[in-house]
């Protein structure tokens, strides 16, 4: 059983991967791809909780052309992919994660959060099918993994409404809202949970911001704010970026999802403000 968090992506997922065949979606269409496409155009998302990056992978699959990055990391998710892929072992689902969600001109693409980074490097370094030595640098390990891999750097500049976002989905179960379906009232105000968080999206960032440097790595970073004002845009940037043709005539992008903030977004924060002067 999925968590909350996982059943509203769930939506999208079983609309990419039904009855043992792999379905590329074209806009809000989909079409079966009985046969598994090598990887020429790997990129990830490295990113933190809240940041919109559903709002962003949502919107790079339905191009049809930009993969279907999800979070194949994420061990909360993994008995999904796991089922969907028919994959029992640790060697199946590294080997399935690598070829099944792969558009067919060959782009794949992943979320990674900075908190299981760690975990995934491990797991990957420790893959006996990339031949690594235990001591293998991270970028290595993701290029032996993901040959020509690219880093798109998603964030969030108000990290006081990002740490209210995450501090409201885990207490309510709600981390996207879908056509028609309402907000749940936030839980009675916590400051220091509120303020927890926001240091934690503070250390999450600046964790990715090190790793880059330390790497000499220039990923191209969407920052939250702009991207949900000019989305499409965003979009066509990151095809750029990959070196990826979009389909001719694509319009543009939509949401699948409704925005979650509201009312009471606005009213925690300055209540946290009041309450921190």
């Amino acid at each position: 059983m999925l968590d909350g968090r996982a059943q509203i992506i769930g939506v999208a997922k079983v609309a990419v991967w039904l009855g043992g065949s792999r379905y590329i979606r074209y806009g809000r269409a989909a079409r079966p791809c009985q046969t598994f496409v090598v990887a020429a155009s790997p990129y990830l998302i490295c990113t933190v909780q809240r940041t919109g990056s559903w709002l962003l992978c949502h919107a790079l699959q339905d191009t049809g052309v930009l993969g279907v990055p999800a979070e194949y990391f994420h061990r909360g998710d993994e008995q999904f992919w796991r089922g969907r892929w028919g994959a029992t072992t640790e060697e199946e689902f590294l080997q399935a994660l690598r070829e099944r969600p792969v558009t067919a001109n060959g782009v794949w693409g992943s979320k990674m959060m900075w908190n299981y980074f760690g975990d995934a490097l491990a797991r990957l370094r420790a893959w006996p099918h990339l031949g690594l030595p235990s001591d293998a640098p991270d970028p290595d390990v993701l290029a032996a993994a993901f040959p020509g891999v690219r880093y798109v750097w998603l964030r969030r500049d108000d990290k006081l409404r990002q740490a209210i976002s995450h501090w409201r989905a885990a207490a309510t179960g709600q981390y996207a809202l879908t056509d028609g379906q309402q907000p749940a009232p936030p839980p009675p105000f916590d400051q220091d949970a509120i303020d927890r968080l926001v240091q934690w999206h503070e250390e999450c960032e600046a964790g990715w911001r090190r790793w880059f440097a330390a790497h000499s790595i220039a990923p191209l970073e969407i920052v939250y704010e702009d991207m949900t004002r000019r989305l499409t845009t965003v979009v066509r940037d990151i095809a750029a970026f990959l070196g990826v043709a979009l389909p001719p005539g694509l319009g543009p992008v939509h949401p699948r999802m409704r925005r979650q903030a509201d009312h009471h977004t606005e009213r925690l924060v300055e209540r946290f403000r009041g309450s921190s002067s």
